[in-house]
C-alpha cells in the first residue's frame, strides 16, 4: 500500500510513527554546544510543499549518523520522527512542533536534477539601515552579490579561523561579513570555490561596528549561497550585478565598505538623543546618534601616532614599513595618523569620544605628518588643535563601552 503523505500542519503528537512528510531542506546549522551540560545538537530547518516551516533536531548520538545525510535545497521523505512541542519562543513559524530525529528515523532523499524553487520570501534589511541595529543582539537578514572572498586566516591566542567577504546590493553599498570558524571552514570555502559572484542570503547575523557597520556571524547564523528561488527581486539583483559590473568593481578598487558616509548615512533629527539620555541608560543604548558641540580634553597627551592603514589600530613601528597587522591580519602599510579625547556637550550633558584618522582630519589645517613632526620636535599643539574642534557642531553616530583610566571606570 502505498504511504500517505502528510503536510507538515497536520503532524503532531497524536501521529505516533506511522506518518511520512515530503520536505526541502532551506539551513543546515552547524553543530553547537548545549550549555547547561555541554553535549552537543545540530538544527535543520525544512519546509513542506505548502511553504510551512518546521525544525529538525539531532542531538549527540546521532550526529554521526547524520554528518552526511542532509544536503541544503534538497528534498527529502521523513517518516516517524519524535515530535515535541516547541518552547514557542524558539517556533520558526506557525507550526508548534519540532522533530528530533534518531537512528530509527526512516529519512529517504528524493533525487533532482534542478533543486525545486523554494516557494518562500524573507525579509531583508537594506545595508543603509543596518546601523540602528549596530551592536545589538536583533539579528539581522541581509541579501546581495558576493564580490569578494579573501583568504581565511587565525586569530587571536586560540587561533580560531576567519574570513571576511565583501557584498553588495542595488543600493550599491559595500559590505564587510566576517564568517568565524565552522562557517569560514564550510561556507567559506564553499564561496572560495565559486568562480563567478553568487547571490548570497546570510541569515541572523549581528551587526558590529567593525569598518563603521560591517557584519559577523553568531552560532543561529545560517547563509544560502545561490538558493533556487524565483523571486522576481532576486533574478534582478544577479542581472543588475552583470549590467553594473564595471562600476562594482571600481566600488570594489576604492574599498567603498570603508566609507562611512554611506553605511552611516546622515540621520533624522527624530533619531537624534540627548547625551543625558544616552549616558543615563549604557546598557540600553549600545550605539547612538548625539549632536553637540565639541572640545578638546585636558592636555597630556600626544596626538600622533602610527598605526596600520587598513584598520588604523596604533601599532609601533616605522612609516617605511610594510607588516601583517596583529589586529586585522592584513598585509598594510604603517601610515602616520591623529586622535584625540574630546567632548562633546548638549544641553543635556557631555560624554568623552576618541576622535581619531580620517574623521579628525576633517577639522584640522595640518596633516597626520605634520602633527607627528611638529611633536617629535617639542613644539606644543594642543591650542591649535583645540581652537579648530572648538568651532565645530557635530552629530555623531557613537559606540558606548567601558574603559578604566588610572582605575577609574
Amino acid at each position: 500500500m502505498d504511504r500517505r503523505i502528510f503536510p507538515v500542519m497536520q503532524i503532531d503528537q497524536t501521529h505516533g510513527k506511522h506518518w511520512t512528510a515530503t520536505v526541502q531542506i532551506l539551513e543546515c546549522h552547524h553543530v553547537q554546544h548545549m550549555t547547561k551540560d555541554d553535549s552537543e545538537y545540530k538544527r535543520i530547518m525544512m519546509m513542506d510543499q505548502d511553504g510551512t516551516t518546521m525544525t529538525g533536531l539531532i542531538f549527540s548520538d546521532y550526529l554521526g549518523h547524520y554528518a552526511t545525510i542532509f544536503s541544503q535545497f534538497h528534498k527529502y521523505n521523513i517518516s516517524g520522527a519524535t515530535v515535541i512541542r516547541n518552547d514557542p519562543k524558539f517556533s520558526v513559524g506557525s507550526y508548534p512542533f519540532s522533530w528530533i530525529l534518531t537512528k530509527s528515523t526512516l529519512v529517504e532523499e528524493i533525487p533532482e536534477r534542478i533543486p525545486t524553487t523554494i516557494p518562500w520570501s524573507l525579509e531583508f534589511t537594506k545595508f543603509s539601515r543596518l546601523h540602528a541595529y549596530a551592536e545589538s543582539e536583533n539579528l539581522q537578514n541581509v541579501r546581495g552579490i558576493v564580490l569578494q572572498c579573501l583568504p581565511s586566516q587565525e586569530h587571536g591566542v586560540d587561533l580560531v579561523t576567519r574570513r571576511d567577504i565583501i557584498i553588495i546590493n542595488e543600493e550599491k553599498i559595500l559590505l564587510h561579513v566576517t564568517l568565524w570558524k565552522e562557517f569560514d571552514e564550510h561556507e567559506g570555502r564553499m564561496l572560495e570555490a565559486i568562480r563567478q559572484p553568487p547571490l548570497i542570503f546570510g541569515l541572523r547575523l549581528k551587526v558590529t561596528t567593525f569598518n563603521s557597520i560591517s557584519l559577523t556571524t553568531r552560532p543561529n547564523t545560517a547563509f544560502m549561497i545561490n538558493p533556487p528561488v524565483s523571486v522576481s527581486e532576486d533574478l534582478q539583483l544577479r542581472k543588475w550585478y552583470l549590467d553594473n559590473r564595471t562600476e562594482i568593481d571600481e566600488l570594489l578598487r576604492m574599498e567603498n565598505h570603508k566609507n562611512t558616509e554611506l553605511l552611516l548615512p546622515y540621520p533624522p533629527d527624530d533619531v537624534i538623543l540627548s547625551i543625558g539620555v544616552v549616558t543615563a541608560s549604557p546598557n540600553i543604548f549600545k550605539t547612538a546618534w548625539i549632536k553637540g558641540r565639541l572640545g578638546l580634553s585636558a592636555k597630556g597627551r600626544r596626538f600622533s601616532y602610527t598605526g596600520c592603514s587598513n584598520c588604523h589600530k596604533a601599532l609601533e613601528a616605522d612609516t617605511t614599513w610594510v607588516v601583517m597587522c596583529p589586529s586585522c591580519k592584513v598585509v598594510s602599510d604603517i601610515e602616520a595618523m591623529i586622535r584625540a579625547t574630546v567632548t562633546i556637550t548638549d544641553e543635556s550633558g557631555s560624554i568623552e569620544a576618541m576622535l581619531t584618522t580620517p574623521h579628525i582630519e576633517k577639522f584640522l589645517l595640518f596633516n597626520p605628518e605634520e602633527v607627528k613632526t611638529n611633536e617629535e620636535i617639542g613644539m606644543d599643539i594642543h591650542n591649535d588643535i583645540a581652537a579648530a574642534l572648538e568651532l565645530s557642531e557635530v552629530v555623531a553616530f557613537v559606540r558606548l563601552y567601558d574603559v578604566l583610566f588610572r582605575g577609574v571606570k
